[in-house]
């Protein structure tokens, strides 16, 4: 191989793979991020070192995989805790709830999200054959990043929640022995 195609593969390189991180060496800033919360997840306290994260009120969370989408490989832990009891809204079985998502990626830092989300029955199929109970979402057309750390340390921006979950398991009244099955996606756009 001669000098001139060292260079060249050096030079592709360089602009393809390493130029682009220069950009977030200290925190994400404009850009969209797309993540899912995907298994079944068990109720947990969160570790003192995540926890002052979290807003006042938040309690224990239901913890399962973050998720790249895409390779559907696991890149850190998804906590979903609840900010208060759920609001019933019309005769279906549907409710509102403020939530808390704190998005733990390995090795980058933590983003935690806060919606309102609505929930409903699932009616299109029965949750033997899709393990789906209940759809949800929230498309927030404010800022919902409460804070974060490190890559996402004074990070602005909104996320975006969808998804489907199983809540066969919860009980409300006694959360430390309830699980929820989750397979939401996560929109984040950082400002």
């Amino acid at each position: 191989m001669n000098i001139n195609k060292v260079k060249l593969i050096s030079l592709v390189f360089l602009t393809l793979f390493l130029l682009p991180y220069t950009a977030f060496a200290d925190r994400f800033t404009n850009l969209n991020l797309v993540v899912q919360m995907k298994g079944r997840g068990g109720f947990e306290y969160p570790p003192a070192k995540l926890a002052h994260l979290l807003p006042p009120g938040a309690g224990g969370c239901f913890v399962t995989d973050l998720v790249n989408p895409k390779t559907s490989w696991v890149i850190g832990k998804a906590y979903d805790c609840l900010l208060g009891a759920p609001n019933p809204v019309g005769d279906e079985g549907g409710f509102t709830i403020q939530t808390a998502y704190m998005l733990a990626f390995t090795g980058q830092g933590t983003l935690v999200t806060v919606n309102e989300i609505t929930v409903q029955p699932a009616l299109d199929a029965s949750p033997d054959d899709t393990g789906i109970t209940h759809i949800l979402g929230d498309f927030p057309a404010e800022q919902t990043i409460y804070s974060g750390s490190r890559r996402f340390h004074k990070t602005e921006g909104s996320v975006r929640v969808s998804g489907g979950n199983d809540l066969r398991e919860l009980d409300l009244a006694s959360p430390e022995t309830s699980f929820i099955t989750f397979d939401y996606l996560f929109v984040i756009s950082l400002d």
